[in-house]
């Protein structure tokens, strides 16, 4: 089986995954999609992916109450999960006698229409992907060529989301993280891009563009100083 996610929550790069499917079925292997990023921030359509196993989040992008998610199985792979400790509540060709929930988060999921119909009120994913990716080059492409400082994510829209990992040569991440939270009332996280410890910045539905004036003169201050140091 190959565990893969449509996006990087290390830096946002999208994974061409429908490619890799194919590919890795040419080879009879299984291929579990990890989607939590991708959902209500994408356009998306789990049957055009033609994945057989994945997992969604809904409360990163929808905006659902945390704890809420879905698993998807294709009908064919099925018969390859075992039911949960032999359950019997549900047939054996039902999803639901794979997962065990124990006590559900009932006041949860009560919410989670409410917050399908913002989503929808909203555009749905079509709307927030424009939106998500007008803000992120608004930022971005005003930093990219800025001295020293080095972006490790696609510039590509068709590649990018909005997760954009950045690093400053001279500064760590935790520096350039805590930098931007002390002195510029941002905050970022850290993350691992392949060998480099990376701060991501993630641009929000509700992020305005007065807020990433403020990131880009406090990258150009950084930036600046680490260069003269």
């Amino acid at each position: 089986m190959l565990l893969l996610s449509q996006v990087y929550p290390c830096n946002g790069q999208q994974a061409p995954v429908r490619e890799i499917v194919a590919f890795a079925r040419e080879h009879g292997v299984d291929v579990l999609v990890d989607s939590a990023h991708a959902l209500g921030q994408l356009p998306l359509d789990v049957q055009q992916l033609h994945v057989d196993f994945a997992g969604f989040n809904l409360h990163k992008w929808i905006g659902a109450p945390p704890g809420l998610g879905f698993v998807f199985i294709r009908a064919t792979q099925l018969a390859k999960i075992e039911p949960h400790m032999g359950d019997r509540n549900y047939p054996l060709s039902d999803i639901r006698c794979r997962l065990y929930v124990g006590m559900p988060p009932l006041a949860a999921i009560l919410a989670t229409p409410a917050a399908l119909d913002f989503h929808a009120n909203l555009g749905g994913s079509e709307a927030k992907a424009a939106r998500l990716a007008a803000l992120r080059e608004y930022w971005v492409g005003r930093v990219a060529a800025l001295p020293g400082l080095r972006l490790l994510s696609p510039r590509e829209a068709e590649h990018g989301t909005a997760l954009v990992a950045v690093a400053i040569d001279g500064m760590s991440a935790r520096e350039l993280q805590q930098a931007l939270l002390n002195r510029f009332n941002l905050f970022t996280v850290e993350r691992n891009v392949g060998a480099s410890d990376v701060v991501r910045v993630t641009v929000a539905l509700t992020t305005t563009t007065e807020e990433l004036d403020q990131l880009v003169a406090a990258l150009m201050v950084l930036t600046r100083e680490a260069h003269v140091l």
